[in-house]
């Protein structure tokens, strides 16, 4: 209740802002007569001074102090009753007043206290009893607000709560976190489908399955973690996920109500599948495109279609609901998407294949050209962010003849050759990798493998030769480099380096012999 409510209520609406306009929004939060000028001692911030400044009816400037006094103290305001003992308002005391924003309300001499007193204090009872029954049921905003998707319910659900929340299937596989992800003794890792960290959490979501049938939600507290509600979630009748809320302002959950948090269950249920249709129509949208592209590859690949991409991480692995209620793999093409638009490629359909995540690039070839120098930056700012470790293959411009199959490979085959070779970067490229599948191809050639093998045949068993050579190839012979690498000194490594080559009889600083050396240390990766 504010000042501007209370001259609507009981016999105050009577009453007239003589000064301090301004302040009208200040809140109220208690109600107090004063007949002696000791106000000081018992005022407190937010009280509504009632008067009739009886006890100092002749002394204008003890009135202007006790004024200033309220002011000081943040009173809510003065109400003053005229007529009896003080005729008018001092005008100093109206100035300071305007000043400071600080209501002076006048009521006439005939208005009794108990005309303003019980109706007020009636509405700030009323007031603090719905606060309260607020705060002992946070959520209860949640139940009555309408939301256009899961993500917004759950981020409006950490702000009400002021707690990281996050939701797991029924076993344990994360579905969604907030922004600012809180790791406990229950969880630590916020990657997409990993699951719970704590050695014993089969036996606790058994136990958690099992009680989700008789109580609507139930409270969990690991030794060394924060207590949480843990609030299940169904569809059907079939328990699909546990919604955990993290108590970081653990008094907001002392009384909480059974048939409310059902409400909240069911409301953040049907949410969730209202999503899973919006991502199934998506998923649906785009394989249809797809199987018309294939259908008439020759057309799109000449004019349209200028590359694909495949996509990898462990999350992208199919994972199955023994439920049946939740989609992952609409899931999983949801992020894809989220990672593709922020490419700001144009057109695409991404679709899945023998449980592989593609995507088909529209547009002009010297597009995808631009697409693949920023691709790294956008990969990395996007693992960060959503906690991952996705890699991206990227296939050469299609404007050759190549069947829709055979495009497939390739691009899965650069994928495979970059996790084998050059794990540490997450976007490949089939003009940079390809050489690897040729090379491959290579391994099955007897006379190939005996002349790789013959030529190191001299460094076998010497590990540490062998891998300063690989190290040496691969920074092309910056000694700085390496020696920073391997952590030894540019001493021990020059060492190394003269015993390679006399080991090998071949001299490191020549083009010819490096190329034969990458050609044979790769060969013998491969093998």
């Amino acid at each position: 209740m504010n000042i501007q409510d209370t001259l609507a209520t009981g016999e105050l609406v009577k009453g007239q802002v003589a000064a301090g306009k301004g302040g009208l929004a200040r809140e109220v939060t208690s109600i107090e007569v004063m007949e002696v000028p000791e106000v000081m001692s018992w005022a407190s911030p937010g009280v509504l001074v009632v008067t009739t400044f009886y006890s100092i009816k002749e002394d204008r400037d003890r009135q202007i102090d006790i004024v200033r006094g309220l002011i000081d103290l943040e009173a809510a305001g003065i109400v003053i009753k005229l007529g009896r003992f003080v005729e008018v308002i001092p005008q100093a005391m109206k100035q300071l007043a305007d000043t400071y924003d600080f209501p002076i309300i006048t009521i006439p001499k005939d208005v009794s206290y108990i005309e303003i007193l019980t109706p007020l204090n009636e509405k700030l009872y009323k007031e603090r009893q719905w606060k309260k029954s607020q705060s002992f049921a946070p959520l209860q905003e949640m139940e009555q607000a309408d939301f256009s998707s899961l993500h917004d319910a759950l981020e409006k659900l950490t702000a009400i709560v002021q707690s990281p929340i996050y939701l797991e299937d029924s076993n344990g596989k994360l579905l969604y976190t907030t922004k600012h992800f809180l790791g406990d003794e229950w969880r630590k890792d916020s990657h997409l489908f990993s699951l719970p960290t704590h050695p014993s959490y089969a036996d606790v979501l058994k136990e958690w399955r099992e009680k989700s049938g008789a109580e609507p939600y139930f409270f969990f507290q690991l030794p060394g973690s924060r207590k949480r509600i843990i609030l299940p979630l169904f569809w059907d009748g079939e328990l699909f996920a546990f919604l955990h809320i993290i108590f970081v302002v653990p008094s907001m959950f002392q009384h909480m109500c059974a048939g409310h948090m059902r409400k909240i269950s069911s409301k953040l249920s049907h949410l969730f599948m209202m999503d899973q249709v919006q991502r199934q129509k998506v998923y649906i949208d785009h394989m249809e495109q797809m199987q018309k592209v294939r259908m008439d590859w020759e057309h799109f690949q000449e004019h349209e279609v200028i590359g694909m991409m495949h996509f990898h991480d462990h999350w992208l692995e199919q994972t199955e609901d023994a439920t049946g209620v939740i989609d992952y793999g609409s899931i999983m093409q949801q992020h894809i998407n989220q990672l593709i638009e922020r490419l700001q490629v144009g057109h695409f359909i991404s679709f899945v294949r023998r449980q592989n995540f593609f995507a088909m690039i529209f547009g002009e070839e010297v597009d995808l050209t631009k697409i693949v120098t920023s691709l790294p930056e956008s990969v990395n700012t996007f693992n960060e962010k959503e906690g991952m470790d996705l890699h991206v293959s990227v296939s050469f411009p299609l404007n050759r003849h190549i069947d829709f199959d055979s495009q497939l490979h390739h691009v899965m085959k650069t994928m495979e050759m970059g996790l084998k070779f050059k794990p540490e970067k997450n976007v490949y490229t089939f003009d940079q990798l390809g050489m690897y599948e040729i090379l491959l191809t290579l391994t099955s050639n007897e006379f190939v493998t005996m002349y790789a093998e013959n030529v190191l045949h001299p460094l076998k068993g010497e590990d540490a030769l062998m891998e300063t050579l690989k190290v040496y190839l691969d920074e092309n012979g910056n000694i700085s480099r390496v020696s920073e690498l391997l952590f030894i000194h540019r001493r021990t490594l020059n060492y190394r380096i003269e015993k390679i080559e006399e080991s090998l009889n071949m001299d490191l600083k020549n083009a010819e012999h490096r190329f034969i050396l990458k050609f044979c240390t790769t060969m013998r990766d491969l093998l």
